[in-house]
């Protein structure tokens, strides 16, 4: 892009900029952009429009990490939107690719938590929807004992997550879901459950209505930081510093912290009960 009179103008990719550099037409095209619009004095096709929305896409997803600065970095690596997506879906390649551009831990953690939250859901179907909600609403604990076993649990779960998103949930039902998974050993689907009500959303994420109601539940704030020392520990620091943790709580779970090896988190929660 070449910004003129305020606007955005698309030229083409890194490759296409740097072909016209070395071929002395880098201010022909700028002019074209300035006067027209494009490189060729006229409107996006429908190719460039795609490139253009990736591009956007890439930085918006970008800045909402927090990790603008990396931006130049995976265009060179030939990065888009949708090609970040496809990677996060594969632990190792998203690993590769971090140590190519140099982030750090923390900035991975970041990255992957925005991947998800901006992830596009299609909604479940209406059946299964019915009777995830009419479960948590009768407060269904034999519903919830097996819904997250078998060939359904990851259907089960994606409606249960799409109700918390979306509808305001009856406590003490929304528990036997919390319940369920934990019956069912699923403990990372119920970190991303959890965050969903208990962290503070991105900016630009879309909230859950069920926030306000559980933001300060002990019991769940507890869970959480249980579950991430079992199973999140790279994230354990960074939910330390989002949770409401109860005074009279910490004692307990700094001491479970750090039987499991994680001074500085452990040394972290403790200064907060100072």
């Amino acid at each position: 892009f070449i910004r003129t009179s305020g606007v955005d103008k698309y030229v083409g990719g890194y490759e296409d900029v740097h072909s016209m550099v070395e071929t002395d037409t880098f201010w022909d095209t700028f002019k074209g952009c300035a006067e027209e619009g494009s490189g060729r004095g006229g409107t996006l096709t429908e190719e460039e429009a795609k490139a253009k929305e990736e591009v956007e896409s890439l930085a918006d997803l970008l800045e909402h990490a927090k990790l603008s600065q990396f931006f130049r970095a995976l265009q060179t690596e030939g990065v888009t939107a949708s090609s970040l997506r496809e990677e996060a879906q594969d632990e190792d390649r998203l690993r590769a690719l971090a140590e190519r551009v140099g982030f750090k831990r923390d900035h991975l953690t970041e990255l992957k938590r925005v991947l998800d939250e901006t992830a596009p859901r299609a909604p479940p179907d209406k059946k299964r929807l019915d009777a995830v909600r009419k479960a948590i609403e009768e407060k269904d604990e034999t519903f919830f004992t097996s819904a997250f076993t078998g060939s359904d649990a990851k259907l089960n779960y994606d409606a249960t997550i799409y109700l918390v998103m979306t509808e305001e949930l009856e406590p003490v039902g929304f528990s036997k879901a919390v319940k369920g998974l934990m019956i069912a050993d699923k403990t990372k689907w119920n970190i991303e459950l959890l965050k969903i009500i208990l962290l503070p959303a991105r900016e630009g994420a879309p909230t859950s209505p069920n926030t306000g109601q559980y933001g300060n539940s002990r019991n769940l704030i507890n869970l959480l930081v249980v579950f991430a020392v079992k199973a999140d520990k790279s994230n354990l620091m960074s939910y330390l510093k989002q949770l409401q943790i109860a005074k009279e709580d910490i004692p307990q779970l700094v001491g479970l912290i750090r039987g499991y090896g994680l001074t500085d988190e452990a040394n972290y929660l403790q200064s907060r009960s100072a």
